[in-house]
């Protein structure tokens, strides 16, 4: 029940402040299965991600105007380190990497992501594009397949996902 809740919440709250005009839309972003397949790291071991997927991120971004949000382990590396990583990578410069989520593993990715979209007070919109389960947050989320990860297919189906 909290769970239903929560979603209907967070749909009202972004509805609310689309009608008053704002944008403010976000991606939850993992790397290990998403930006970093596990067929590019038998190539590279994780030196860089996948251009497959970073062309697949900036496609992601552009269409969907959103800044990026590090949800993935790396984020205990630091924003900086993420981002930097994220360009190297190919990450467009006109895409903004706006922060982390909370790090308070013990809880799980879900309820930490839960956690910064409540405190978000401007927000109008979030995906969630990760390898793991989202449980209650999966109405916003797309699971990749870790071998593949964001790919046209992945894009196909996130193109759906409506806030």
């Amino acid at each position: 029940m909290i769970e239903e809740s929560t979603v209907l919440y967070l749909r009202r709250k972004m509805a609310w402040n689309r009608k008053k005009g704002k944008e403010d839309n976000l991606l939850f972003l993992d790397f290990d299965g998403v930006i970093n397949t596990f067929d590019d790291a038998l190539k590279t071991d994780y030196q860089m991600p996948s251009r497959r997927c970073m062309k697949s991120l900036n496609q992601l971004c552009h269409d969907r105007h959103l800044k990026i949000v590090i949800s993935s382990s790396w984020r205990y590396e630091g924003l900086k380190s993420c981002e930097n990583y994220l360009r190297e990578g190919g990450l467009d410069s006109d895409i903004e990497v706006v922060g982390t989520t909370p790090k308070n593993g013990a809880r799980g990715r879900p309820s930490e992501i839960l956690q910064y979209v409540t405190k978000e007070k401007d927000l109008t919109g979030f995906l969630i594009v990760d390898d793991l389960p989202m449980e209650f947050l999966s109405p916003f989320a797309y699971r990749t397949d870790f071998e593949r990860g964001l790919d046209q297919e992945a894009l196909k189906v996130l193109e759906k996902i409506r806030w």
